[in-house]
């Protein structure tokens, strides 16, 4: 298994492109777990482009599988005097895989400030069960820790299509933004605790709004995720992460297509 540390270290230029390798810990089916391909992503942006003010926004529109090498190109799209706008196309086997868009900003002061998003109340990891030690869980799981303290437990035939579960790293990993993006991928889908059986599910498009600095990659961070529309073969997710504390780290919303 190669950590996510050694993954994103391994990172190396030629010419006009960075590549990468994903070991088959990496993979989600038959292609590489989307939160890795996120975290390339901006590694990518941030080896081209250094000092780049703190991660404050990226989105993501995975167009077809990739495995084994890829190809990371990032482009800087405009440099303002506090926010930097990044693409960064993913490539594998010559075709597009992955187009992200990468916000960069620091810092501004306001006179306003707002925040209404309570963590909810949950038992500490300890008393939950490790829902990725279960038969069949994705390859990609090996790499997190992810105790399950609410919400329906996949392919049980739940009414609702929720989940609370705690999550961490489990091997080494970098204390910055790109490890916060891999383990912000981790959870199940929301929609497979109304599954009655496992069935394919794919990603379109993932975005993510980042609240503040990432936490050490062996803190555990409460995860809920849960499915707002779920209709004609695709599921719309909404995923928040907090602290053990409450603080509010991110939230992200996800478009996920459905082949059951």
């Amino acid at each position: 298994m190669t950590p996510l540390l050694h993954t994103l270290a391994a990172l190396s230029r030629s010419e006009d492109a960075y590549l990468a390798t994903a070991d088959e810990n990496w993979l989600q089916g038959r292609t590489i777990y989307g939160g890795l391909i996120g975290a390339l992503s901006v590694a990518a942006a941030r080896a081209e482009l250094p000092g780049l003010p703190p991660l404050r926004s990226a989105q993501f529109v995975f167009v077809g599988p990739a495995a084994g090498p890829v190809s990371l190109h990032p482009q800087l799209l405009r440099q303002g005097r506090s926010a930097s706008f990044v693409s960064v196309d993913v490539m594998a086997d010559g075709a597009l895989s992955a187009r992200a868009l990468l916000t960069f900003a620091a810092p501004r002061q306001s006179r306003h400030s707002f925040q209404d998003l309570p963590a909810p109340t949950a038992p500490p990891p300890d008393k939950g069960f490790a829902l990725f030690d279960a038969p069949g869980a994705p390859r990609s799981t090996s790499n997190f820790d992810g105790r399950f303290v609410g919400g329906g437990i996949p392919f049980s035939g739940a009414a609702r299509p929720e989940l609370l579960l705690w999550l961490r790293h489990k091997n080494a990993a970098p204390h910055d933004e790109a490890a916060l993006v891999a383990l912000a991928d981790a959870s199940p889908p929301a929609v497979f605790p109304i599954f009655a059986q496992p069935a394919p599910i794919s990603t379109v498009n993932w975005s993510i709004d980042l609240f503040a600095e990432p936490p050490p990659p062996t803190d555990w961070l409460l995860t809920q995720t849960s499915s707002t529309h779920v209709q004609d073969g695709t599921s719309v997710q909404l995923t928040r992460m907090w602290t053990a504390d409450g603080a509010p780290i991110l939230e992200a919303r996800q478009l996920v297509a459905l082949y059951d």
